[in-house]
């Protein structure tokens, strides 16, 4: 993805309120299209497709689970997970982003 930058669109040196950074780094993240939890809840309902309150918790609850399984592997912890946290990759895996 870093291959996909053109050096000449980057501007540097970086001057932030009068400080002088003459280096500085990008942090490249890729975009999913299939969006996160919120917004396919959303769509769904916005599409009158009909999600029964015991699915939607599904999908909620599916999620939680995956999320805590992964973290409690990896000895890391999130300090708030909400909808917008729950990532779907291209091919519909569960990310988990908003790590403060």
């Amino acid at each position: 993805m870093a291959a996909n930058i053109d050096p000449s669109q980057i501007q540097a040196p970086l001057v932030i309120n009068g400080e002088y950074y003459p280096v500085y780094a990008y942090i490249l993240l890729p975009y999913y299209t299939n969006g996160n939890l919120r917004h396919l809840l959303w769509i769904a309902k916005s599409s009158n497709i009909p999600l029964t309150p015991g699915l939607e918790n599904y999908l909620w609850l599916q999620c939680l689970l995956c999320v805590v399984d992964l973290l409690d592997l990896g000895g890391l912890s999130h300090r708030i997970l909400k909808p917008e946290d729950f990532i779907f990759d291209n091919n519909w895996r569960l990310m988990l982003s908003g790590f403060d």
